[in-house]
């Protein structure tokens, strides 16, 4: 099996001042990085008063490389059919060389939540078109290929940026797409396939995308999902419901569920998620060495979504997911200066 980069995904969430939710985000980016994570992924939403109060990621990401000397940064993730592709090459370039060459561009065709393309002046209908149309000409402005026939290019020039563009998605046919485009590839789920487990979704459209690869370098692909533990997966259940019951029923008003309509259906859902892994570490990290030989990804992304902590437990629980899980997979860098102790969460 091929090494495998930890990360984490965050949403910056909360419904005190916005100044506080970025300043609490931007030091969980700090503690990723003093964990020895790879990367960090910041989501963009929009129009969002809780969940994912972050509409633009690139002034942020610029901001949290002040606070971070070598992790990788990016976006989770442009929704590319609000974009003008030459515009959002320009601003990826700057923010990459204001990074040093830390940004990882994830991209992707938004969340399903029609009313919320409407503002933008994009019908929903043709939101993956879109993507399609704006990916090609956001690689190949990225590559320095001419925009004109004149010869000009975009400025400043981001010859390795492409290598590190990700688009996210379940579908089979969207992840052999990605490959054709040469980006890489952050396997979601697939809401056409809910029949199926969720693993081997992610390990069809991950063989798909490997299978129509053609770039010089190795493919690489990422997933993501939701790790809890604790003493028993009881216990994991009934906190993480506590945590995150409200994100969750925001969620459901802005219509994320699927055919959920209450909140009592959507408890179950929960109990039922197949990217929740929770339980002992032990437990957690067979069942990621499961998947990773199922699906084979390259990376892996704790999705960090637990807007019911405090910032000093949401801090204690990273530090727990790097320290008793990433660390004994070997998924972390391997030099690490560790940070305090952990404290256990409360019960």
């Amino acid at each position: 099996m091929s090494h495998v980069r930890a990360g984490i995904f965050i949403h910056p969430s909360g419904r005190g001042k916005i100044e506080q939710v970025y300043d609490d985000t931007l030091e969980l980016i700090r503690v990723a990085e003093e964990e020895g994570l790879h990367t960090v992924w910041v989501s963009q939403l929009h129009f969002q008063t809780f969940r994912g109060r972050l509409s633009s990621p690139f002034p942020f990401l610029v901001r949290a490389a002040d606070r971070t000397q070598h992790i990788q940064l990016a976006t989770g993730v442009v929704t590319l059919p609000f974009e003008n592709p030459l515009r959002l090459a320009e601003d990826a370039s700057v923010t990459n060389v204001l990074l040093r060459g830390r940004l990882a561009f994830g991209v992707g065709s938004g969340e399903p939540v029609a009313g919320e393309f409407a503002p933008f002046g994009v019908p929903f209908e043709e939101r993956h078109a879109r993507s399609g149309a704006n990916l090609t000409t956001l690689v190949c402005a990225l590559r320095g290929e001419p925009l004109l026939p004149n010869g000009i290019t975009l400025q400043p020039p981001a010859p390795n940026l492409p290598d590190r563009i990700w688009w996210a998605s379940g579908d089979r046919d969207r992840s052999t797409w990605a490959a054709r485009e040469g980006v890489n590839l952050l396997l979601n789920l697939d809401p056409t396939r809910r029949e199926i487990p969720t693993p081997q979704a992610n390990a069809e459209a991950a063989q798909a995308y490997r299978n129509a690869w053609t770039a010089k370098r190795a493919p690489q692909v990422g997933i993501w999902r939701i790790v809890y533990p604790a003493d028993t997966e009881a216990e994991a259940l009934e906190r993480y419901w506590q945590i995150t019951e409200a994100e969750a029923t925001e969620n459901l008003r802005r219509g994320l569920i699927g055919d959920v309509k209450t909140v009592s259906e959507l408890r179950e859902r929960h109990q039922q998620s197949q990217i929740l892994i929770k339980g002992p570490t032990g437990q957690i990290i067979e069942q990621l060495r499961r998947e990773q030989e199922q699906i084979g990804f390259t990376d892996f992304l704790f999705y960090f979504t637990f807007t019911g902590l405090a910032l000093h437990e949401k801090i204690d629980l990273l530090r727990q997911l790097a320290r008793e899980i990433a660390g004994p997979l070997g998924w972390l860098k391997t030099s690490v200066v560790p940070g305090p102790e952990r404290i256990l969460l409360p019960a």
